[in-house]
């Protein structure tokens, strides 16, 4: 059996959302939640306005950072996150956030580009902050289960993300990749 490595990130407490972008143009924005597109009328926690604020000039920045082939439709997925979406977690008490996790062209899952994020207009990157990385030999886990039990619960007492805007409190936990 293989020796795998994996990499957790912290899992961000809010609701799940994306933008779609039909070029590099920006000629159309779609906000999305997880299975349904997102409007004002039928909003996500404020995601479609969020994202009828964005410009055309951090739409096409957007797409150019996770998309350099230049065509087809790109998806930027995140979590948007922050006050009065779940309160029950740390980063419920700073301001609505996007934090991108994941982002695909078409139908095909792009490599997230770690460097990408505009503070200005509250985009974040899930890389932003610490992520763990850790090895299973899967012929021999020995105390694997402990060891992420112990990541997991660490990110779960003290939220790293809600920590950098100076908030502390509890988290959701990690995400594998």
């Amino acid at each position: 059996l293989p020796t795998l490595n994996f990499t957790g990130t912290v899992k961000i407490h809010g609701t799940n959302a994306g933008i779609v972008i039909d070029s590099a143009d920006a000629t159309t924005v779609t906000a999305q939640g997880r299975d349904r597109t997102v409007t004002f009328d039928h909003d996500n926690a404020g995601f479609a306005a969020y994202c009828m604020s964005l410009t055309p000039k951090v739409i096409q920045e957007m797409y150019k950072a996770f998309n350099p082939s230049g065509t087809g439709v790109l998806t930027v997925f995140g979590e948007w996150a922050g006050e009065g979406i779940q309160n029950s977690a740390a980063v419920g008490k700073v301001q609505k956030h996007f934090i991108v996790f994941a982002a695909h062209v078409d139908t095909q899952y792009v490599e997230l580009n770690p460097e990408y994020y505009n503070h200005e207009y509250r985009i974040y990157n899930v890389y932003e902050v610490p992520t763990y990385s850790i090895d299973i030999n899967f012929a021999n886990p020995g105390n694997i289960e402990d060891v992420l039990t112990q990541l997991t619960l660490g990110v779960e007492a003290e939220c790293p993300w809600a920590l950098q805007f100076g908030v502390s409190g509890i988290g959701e936990g990690m995400f594998g990749i």
